[in-house]
């Protein structure tokens, strides 16, 4: 070994160095959290209901804003949009007020010839027509009670509206029709219900021809027109059966919604010139099948051949029914339809004849009147005939003559021109076969008072006229004529004549602008507009009346001179009823559909039920539930001065004189 060097040892092992230990990392102490308290259900449900109430106290805010701000701001119906919620999704959206949304799922029934209450046919259960009654009285007041976007959307969108609507046109009682024989006594409750769905169906008729019901839902005149075409409500044949049935007893209203339909489907007129000729035909066939059935009877001498005239065996009772019918359709059109239209239709000669319709129904009622006195002849000498046969030619000789008389108002009335006098005169000297009846007499006289009121004709010759009829106007004396109307002129100023316009006393003039107003709401003009209206007829309601219902007044009683501008024409040109398109409902179908109905109320009371059990409050927003608009209809009776609607009354005045006559016209004899 090397000196200062330790001795090597044998076998020895290398040292090596350990490494250092690294120093324990401390863990955070866990912090134990307190566990949050377990809801109960019924708490659960507390905050689910509180969280569905907030939120639909927000979107009621939101409707109720809304509903402000169209009242604040008022559009169109057309135009207009309504904050609703969405059924999916829950939330508010805005939907058009004309829109399928709208549209309930109602299933209107159909008015059938059996569902008259007053017959008791075999093999039918009376009971089941009383419950399909209660249906559709039903069905109509819901209809009434939607607002007038929801009502204009149900009846645009669901075509059992139409048909509805069509099917009582076509099948309900005439104002002219009886009992029949066989038929079965009503009860209060039956005759309460016929009158009450009588009435509610001229409602919803009115609706229709009506562009404005309060200050907030309206339509702009210049659309109305398109919607009513869009409907295809109104037509030649409908507008005739609505007269049938509501012109005796709702003619004031009846001649409103005319004149408004009228005003806004100029084209309906054109239909009704079409028509006519058809019209005037239907009644000189009626006349030619009366003449053939005299004649074969031995009644009169000498038969009048009509070209299609049909010939009838027996009683002729289905003819007389016909002829009847026809005059008094054609009366009661002449009273309630527009000034315009009454001469039109007045004018109206068949297309295979010559004669006038005032000429036709002169030579009905001879007809009539000399059958009447031949069968009263061979009656006195033993000859035994049936006692209807008798009443039919009375009522044939009536039906014509109170035709006759309304026929004269509106061919020879002053409304149809200073001109038409001079033609009354000529026809006051044919018509002597008719002078002595007292119905004809009766309108003569109504005729020449119309022109005293007018002013148009001078005292001495109503005088004169009045006493070549014969009649004991006036005492004999000359009567005392109306003012002539002002006639303005470029040259002199309007107010020139204001002057000689008659005053009446401020309380005086402010009740009969009431009552103007009353009967046709403010459609026609306002108060200063009737008020000035009335000083110019010297206070005469029923002459402003009946100059706001004739149409356009074409002068302002203060204002400038001049026409309207002619309406857009619009429309389709008339379908007959036979080709309308619409299937009955059979008994079978009604059945079901009563079910239906039955089954939907047993739910709804389930549903109720079931609510009441949860004591839940659902999000059902009620903000926009339908309610009864203010649209002012009438009662269907004879007092129409006290009417106002209120849809969701108990009480119902008379709906109408219903019979068991079934509508539609022409037809007859081919």
């Amino acid at each position: 070994a090397s000196p200062g060097m330790p001795p090597k040892l044998p076998n020895a092992v290398p040292v090596i160095p350990s490494k250092p230990k690294p120093k324990p990392v401390q863990k955070p102490k866990k912090v134990v959290e307190e566990e949050a308290p377990q809801l109960t259900r019924k708490e659960i449900e507390e905050l689910q209901l509180k969280a569905t109430e907030e939120r639909r106290l927000v979107q009621l805010d939101l409707y109720e804003q809304d509903r402000k701000n169209k009242a604040a701001d008022p559009v169109p119906l057309e135009e207009a949009e309504t904050l609703v919620e969405n059924p999916q999704t829950k939330l508010p959206i805005k939907k058009p007020d004309i829109d399928k949304f709208w549209v309930q799922d109602i299933n209107f029934l159909v008015y059938l010839p059996s569902d008259d209450v007053r017959l008791a046919p075999d093999g039918l259960d009376v009971q089941e027509r009383l419950d399909a009654m209660i249906v559709l009285d039903q069905q109509l007041r819901t209809l009434l009670c939607m607002r007038m976007g929801a009502f204009w959307s149900q009846v645009l969108f669901d075509e059992s509206v139409l048909v509805m609507l069509d099917s009582y046109l076509r099948f309900a009682p005439r104002f002219f029709d009886t009992t029949p024989d066989g038929g079965a006594e009503m009860g209060d409750d039956e005759d309460l219900l016929a009158r009450r769905v009588s009435r509610r169906m001229f409602q919803v008729w009115y609706r229709l021809s009506q562009a404005k019901e309060n200050l907030h839902e309206f339509f702009s005149e210049e659309r109305f027109g398109e919607f009513v075409k869009r409907v295809n409500a109104f037509t030649v044949c409908r507008v005739l059966d609505l007269c049938a049935i509501y012109s005796e007893s709702c003619r004031v209203r009846l001649q409103i919604l005319l004149a408004s339909v009228f005003q806004h489907h100029p084209t309906l007129s054109d239909e009704l010139e079409k028509a006519t000729p058809a019209i005037a035909g239907q009644l000189w066939k009626g006349y030619g099948a009366l003449s053939m059935w005299c004649y074969t009877r031995g009644f009169i001498e000498e038969a009048e051949t009509v070209e299609g005239a049909p010939q009838h065996q027996g009683d002729g009772t289905d003819m007389f029914a016909f002829v009847v019918d026809t005059c008094l359709v054609l009366k009661a059109a002449l009273c309630a339809l527009p000034a315009a239209q009454r001469l039109v239709l007045a004018n109206g000669v068949p297309r295979k004849s010559k004669r006038r319709m005032g000429e036709v129904l002169v030579a009905l009622h001879s007809l009539a009147a000399e059958g009447l006195a031949a069968l009263d002849a061979a009656v006195a000498e033993g000859m035994a005939v049936p006692e209807e046969t008798r009443e039919s030619l009375v009522h044939t000789a009536r039906s014509a003559l109170m035709a006759l008389a309304e026929w004269l108002m509106a061919s020879f009335g002053p409304e149809a021109g200073p001109a038409a006098f001079d033609s009354l005169e000529v026809w006051m000297q044919d018509a002597v076969t008719v002078q002595s009846e007292p119905l004809y007499r009766r309108g003569l006289e109504n005729l020449l008072v119309a022109w005293q009121k007018s002013g148009l004709v001078e005292g001495e010759r109503l005088g004169y006229s009045a006493e070549v009829a014969g009649l004991t106007l006036w005492g004999g004396q000359v009567p005392e004529v109306a003012p002539p109307p002002p006639v303005a002129s470029e040259s002199s100023p309007k107010t020139a004549a204001a002057p000689t316009q008659p005053k009446l006393d401020p309380q005086e003039k402010a009740d009969k602008i009431a009552e103007v107003i009353s009967i046709l709401g403010t459609t026609y003009g306002g108060h200063d507009f009737v008020g000035r209206l009335l000083e110019r007829n010297k206070g005469d309601v029923a002459v402003t009346i009946d100059a706001l219902l004739s149409g356009p007044i074409l002068e302002d009683p203060e204002g400038p001179s001049g026409s309207a501008e002619p309406a857009p024409i619009i429309g389709e040109l008339l379908v007959p009823k036979a080709q309308r398109g619409h299937e009955e409902m059979s008994r079978e179908d009604r059945v079901a559909a009563l079910a239906q109905v039955q089954r939907m109320d047993r739910d709804a009371a389930r549903d109720a039920e079931d609510a009441a059990k949860l004591q839940y409050d659902d999000e059902y927003d009620d903000t926009y539930d339908m309610v009864a608009p203010p649209v002012t209809t009438g009662a269907l009776g004879d007092d129409e001065s006290d009417i106002e609607i209120e849809v969701d009354t108990n009480g119902y005045d008379d709906g109408g004189d219903d019979g068991p006559g079934q509508g539609g016209w022409g037809g007859y004899g081919g």
